[in-house]
């Protein structure tokens, strides 16, 4: 991602998916690059056995940026969501992730409390969804 173009487009928002997929292992990096870039958003679908492996700092993390990050996932796969939800909204220890040929390291609850789960599974989609609809109105 070339940060200079995503900055000079300020008034944008910007909506980053999948990006955890590479630096979920290094939070700090990512907080810095979204403090860099602040109208820049993530979305953090297909790592949750990554933030599940270091759940303080995956708190401390959604803590921080709850305003700019979103729920999301690659599939419908409903018989997965018990293990997304356990891992956001529990502080359960060591539990193992439900694909075999995934993750092969057992997963921690991060505890997160309901208001930043609002904000990333519902207001977030939100913001953003009427963003894009006043944002296209402008598009000529």
């Amino acid at each position: 991602m070339n940060n200079i173009a995503c900055l000079k487009n300020i008034q944008r928002q910007l909506l980053s998916l999948h990006i955890l997929a590479g630096m979920q292992m290094i939070l700090h990096k990512l907080g810095n690059l979204l403090d860099e870039i602040p109208n820049m958003n993530i979305e953090f679908g297909a790592v949750i056995a990554e933030l599940g492996r270091q759940p303080r700092a995956a708190k401390k993390f959604f803590e921080k940026y709850q305003d700019r990050i979103l729920f999301g996932k690659d599939s419908w796969a409903p018989e997965e969501y018990a293990t997304y939800f356990r891992v956001l909204e529990t502080e359960d220890e060591y539990f193992p992730y439900h694909k075999k040929y995934h993750a092969f390291w057992a997963m921690y609850g991060m505890g997160l409390p309901d208001s930043i789960l609002k904000k990333c599974i519902i207001k977030m989609h939100f913001v953003l969804f009427l963003t894009l609809i006043s944002h296209s109105s402008q598009i000529k």
